[in-house]
């Protein structure tokens, strides 16, 4: 009888420790993300517990959302940031079954950080049976990108570098020391004051040449002054 209450005993303290990872392990049943250059969420549904040969399971793994849930033993996860520029900044929202309901998970994503891709939760989340959510910085494997990009997340974003705006064209000393109206009209003046010029020259040439020809022919036919009375 006693051999037999021990066995009983066993078997049910068997059925605890199987159910107890069971109940640990549970998985995310959906999940979404949001951010830059996503016109519209990712939304996956399904089976996302550990081991499970879908999308939802492999994100959620390679996310860390059982590390920052539970805790980790891979040395991956951390309560300090990552050094360096962290770059665009996703959200990730688990739906996560418990014995009492469905619990909801968040998540920061930063796929392109300058230390390599890292996910940040936020310690303290509420989790079923008072359990306490571990939280921090838990550095995903690269692997995690490609799984990301098939399923409609967006390439990375250019990092070409801006412009560099044209240096001004400096001015030549001669042309800085004219004012514009007047470098622009000065050959207008001179032309016209070359043409004046050569007028004037050609008048007084005319009036000469008029003057030495009357002197050499003498007084013309049509003369009617009246005749010198010296002569």
């Amino acid at each position: 009888m006693k051999a037999r209450c021990y066995v009983v005993a066993l078997l049910a303290l068997a059925l605890v420790l199987v159910a107890a990872p069971a109940a640990m392990a549970k998985g995310a049943t959906a999940l979404s993300i949001t951010g830059p250059g996503l016109d519209k969420p990712i939304s996956l549904r399904g089976l996302g517990e550990p081991g499970t040969d879908t999308v939802l399971a492999e994100i959620s793994d390679d996310a860390g959302l059982f590390a920052v849930m539970f805790g980790d033993d891979g040395g991956r996860l951390s309560t300090e940031r990552p050094a360096g520029e962290l770059g665009p900044r996703y959200t990730i929202t688990y739906s996560v079954p418990g014995d009492d309901g469905t619990y909801r998970i968040v998540q920061d994503l930063y796929p392109w950080a300058a230390a390599g891709p890292f996910t940040y939760a936020k310690p303290g989340q509420r989790l079923w049976g008072g359990q306490g959510f571990v939280g921090g910085w838990f550095r995903t494997p690269l692997a995690l990108l490609p799984v990301l990009k098939s399923v409609g997340f967006p390439a990375r974003p250019s990092t070409a570098p801006k412009p560099v705006p044209a240096a001004p064209i400096a001015a030549s000393p001669a042309a800085a020391t004219v004012a514009p109206d007047k470098q622009s009209s000065w050959p207008v003046a001179a032309t016209a004051a070359g043409i004046t010029t050569v007028a004037l020259v050609g008048g007084a040439l005319a009036v000469r040449t008029t003057r030495r020809r009357r002197t050499a022919s003498g007084p013309s036919d049509t003369d009617t002054s009246p005749p010198d009375p010296r002569a």
